[in-house]
């Protein structure tokens, strides 16, 4: 019988979401969205049917040795790829309530804004997961002392989101998320020295932390009023949902991709802290990778962009 143990953790969700339902049904105003419709449940379930088949792969294949299944699963996901657009084109072509309307992606600001969020949101889950096994599982810290080495992220991001952003943005604009990824980047690259070799060191860690937190912070909400800030009113809740799932997309992807990296060719029943450090730099180019991509959508978001009214 396996213990619950850590996984308990995840019940905190349960309390603040039952509150926040009521607090909804209490609070919040009865009455109709501008442009309320039908919910595209079939839509829906090609979409977690879809991210089943490319996720569930990535995950758990290496752990398994890829069999024929999961191969074939993620096979599955070109076909249920195409079946998905091509549903959704039929669906708002002769009903006009598509879970996502295609014609969204025809706004530049959109597409530039959703491609900077699938380079830049995988970067700080996947960051979280590999330095974790790094730190606890190979240099050797307890919960507690991974705790207090995880809280500068926080900090580097409320500064980030609440001082330094909004300042920058009056400077730079969008271009601000350029600064960010430069922080993160340069990050990266004091973290990979903090652990390498197995050897912690202690103070440029945890400026790394801060410096993660921080690029992020710089990011995010810039990225956010610049993806939809022409989405026409009716198509607003769409464009807002859409743009949440793809973060919450893009998180799920950035940890079973760097998952993927971080354990090819690492043996954690056998493995030192040593390795576990050298293993953490098989992932730096995944994240560089994203980082130079995330660069160039928010250079060409920069170029569309119009001042935002402050």
């Amino acid at each position: 019988m396996v213990r619950p143990g850590w996984r308990l953790t995840f019940l905190i969700n349960l309390p603040i979401g039952l509150f926040s339902l009521a607090a909804g049904i209490m609070l919040l105003p009865r009455g109709r969205g501008v442009n309320a419709v039908p919910v595209d449940l079939l839509g829906a379930a090609l979409s977690v049917l879809l991210l089943f088949s490319v996720l569930a792969p990535l995950i758990e294949g290496p752990a398994r040795e890829w069999p024929p299944a999961l191969i074939a699963l993620m096979a599955a996901s070109l076909p249920l790829g195409w079946g998905m657009v091509r549903y959704l084109r039929w669906r708002q072509a002769t009903r006009g309530d598509a879970l996502v309307p295609l014609s969204l992606f025809k706004l530049k600001k959109v597409a530039l804004g959703l491609l900077c969020t699938l380079c830049i949101n995988p970067i700080l889950p996947g960051y979280l997961l590999v330095m974790t096994f790094v730190l606890q599982t190979g240099i050797g810290l307890t919960a507690s002392q991974m705790a207090f080495i995880c809280a500068p992220i926080a900090f580097g991001a409320m500064g980030g989101i609440t001082l330094i952003g909004p300042r920058l943005f009056r400077l730079l604009g969008v271009r601000v998320m350029m600064v960010g990824l430069t922080v993160t980047g340069s990050s990266l690259c004091l973290a990979a020295w903090a652990v390498h070799g197995g050897q912690l060191l202690y103070w440029p860690l945890g400026l790394a932390q801060f410096g993660m937190g921080l690029g992020m912070g710089l990011c995010g909400p810039q990225l956010s009023n610049s993806t939809l800030q022409d989405v026409p009113m009716s198509d607003a809740g769409v464009a807002s949902g859409m743009f949440t799932a793809v973060q919450q997309i893009a998180a799920a992807f950035g940890v079973a991709l760097a998952g993927l990296a971080f354990f090819h060719g690492l043996h954690p029943e056998t493995a030192e802290a040593s390795q576990y450090a050298n293993a953490f730099l098989h992932v730096l180019p995944l994240f560089y990778g994203l980082i130079a991509a995330a660069m160039f959508g928010a250079s060409r978001l920069a170029r569309v962009m119009k001042p935002l009214r402050r």
